[in-house]
């Protein structure tokens, strides 16, 4: 993982423990980067290296252009499933992190298309270790990827997050493959905003906000020169692997592998 992606992930972590865990909320870390790279305190708060700062100052300027009309003072991102999942009339079990019960609007897989995209080894992926189950959404346009990191059931969620760094998403990263995925994840949208001078600790009070949206395609997509089979053996058939969403989650959407323009915490409320 580059130094930068290790910065941003370092940071988003940290404003999201400082945001909290009773409400859900989003925010873009490398548009927070901007506002903390031009304030010594925040600088050495954050243990940001001074030379990195021109790449931060540039990799944070051009990470929305992939968006053609994308406004940094109104902030908002609309991802697209690069392949298809069903609405179900029904509603899911979610319990909140103060151990309120809800039911909540959700997606899970084409059953059928969940079995070709195993075929060809392509598809969503998922990995694990003791303290996570993440799953990769592989997402269109812009080289991004949405992901969910979901605390295992036998883990407490504070300390859970608190275990969360960048050298764990590293391993997850790398220990991600395709299986015979049966997912449940509850449909959400997330607008926030908070008052990034006070969270960041800046002389001057600001605000930031923003939006996130995710969709599905009208037809599944696949992109040029895309071929997730490659270097993989084709199986016709993996052993089950759930991923049921039903207890809060942080997530983000990853430019370019591992750096994150999004991130966000999702406690059952949009």
């Amino acid at each position: 993982m580059d130094p930068i992606s290790v910065t941003t992930i370092t940071f988003g972590l940290k404003v999201l423990q400082e945001l909290g865990m009773s409400t859900s909320c989003v925010f873009s870390p490398i548009l927070l980067l901007l506002s903390v790279i031009g304030d010594k305190r925040s600088i050495k708060k954050y243990g940001i290296d001074k030379d990195q700062i021109p790449l931060i100052r540039k990799v944070s300027q051009n990470g929305f252009n992939f968006i053609e009309h994308f406004n940094p003072q109104n902030p908002s991102l609309t991802v697209t499933w690069k392949y298809r999942y069903a609405k179900n009339e029904d509603r899911m079990k979610f319990h909140s992190v103060n151990g309120s019960l809800l039911h909540l609007n959700y997606v899970s897989q084409d059953s059928n298309l969940r079995d070709f995209l195993v075929s060809e080894n392509q598809g969503f992926r998922a990995s694990s270790d003791e303290m996570f189950k993440i799953m990769e959404i592989p997402l269109i346009g812009g080289s991004l990827r949405f992901v969910i990191f979901l605390p295992q059931k036998k883990q407490n969620l504070e300390k859970s997050f608190m275990k969360l760094d960048a050298d764990r998403m590293n391993t997850l990263f790398d220990d991600l493959n395709v299986f015979q995925l049966d997912y449940a994840i509850p449909f959400f949208k997330a607008n926030y905003s908070m008052n990034s001078g006070k969270i960041l600790g800046l002389k001057s009070s600001k605000t930031h906000k923003f939006e996130f949206n995710w969709r599905r395609p009208a037809v599944n997509v696949k992109e040029d020169g895309d071929d997730s089979s490659v270097g993989f053996l084709k199986l016709s058939h993996r052993d089950p692997y759930y991923f049921f969403t039903n207890r809060p989650f942080i997530y983000a959407v990853f430019k370019n592998e591992t750096l994150p323009i999004v991130m966000g915490f999702y406690n059952g409320n949009d």
